[in-house]
């Protein structure tokens, strides 16, 4: 008896449900107990959707958390010194993206504690409530540092150093 592409179509399109559902093993069992299916198929779209469901396909990917600590993070002791008259947002940017770390009021100096990429540059961005922006150039992290942010008078003389 020979096969025809035809003859799969139907337990094909079953077998995509039931893996959409959840429910692979159930429809295997059934395709199994037919007597008009052959054991070379049925394994081969076994194996296949055991490996589907093993290796997540389909499955959604959760978004990246730039404060979740992982083995290659180390911790940055950043000290803020605002010497504004306005308060200041503080943005970091871990792998480009823009995350909020903290709002320091004018004339306040705060200390803040945080999660950095290990090997990456501490890359920071400062923008005013009334308005204004600044992103000073990005500084090469060492572990255990301790850098310093003074927001200037007029944001765009700000430091950022070791």
């Amino acid at each position: 008896m020979r096969y025809s592409a035809h003859e799969h179509v139907p337990i094909v399109n079953c077998l995509l449900l039931a893996f959409c559902r959840g429910r692979v093993g159930v429809l295997i069992v059934k395709m199994a107990a037919s007597r008009n299916v052959r054991w070379i198929p049925v394994l081969a779209l076994g194996v296949l959707s055991i490996v589907l469901s093993l290796t997540g396909c389909g499955g959604r990917r959760m978004a990246d958390n730039p404060f979740q600590r992982s083995e290659t993070e180390e911790t940055v002791i950043l000290r803020v010194e605002n010497r504004n008259m306005h308060d200041a947002r503080i943005y970091v940017r871990p792998r480009g993206r823009r995350t909020h770390l903290a709002t320091i009021e004018a004339r306040d100096m705060r200390y803040y504690e945080f999660p950095w990429p290990g090997g990456m540059p501490l890359d920071l961005e400062v923008e005013l409530t009334v308005g204004g922006r600044f992103r000073p150039p990005p500084l090469m992290m060492t572990p255990g540092i301790r850098v310093n942010l003074i927001i200037a008078p007029s944001v765009r003389r700000s430091i950022l150093r070791q």
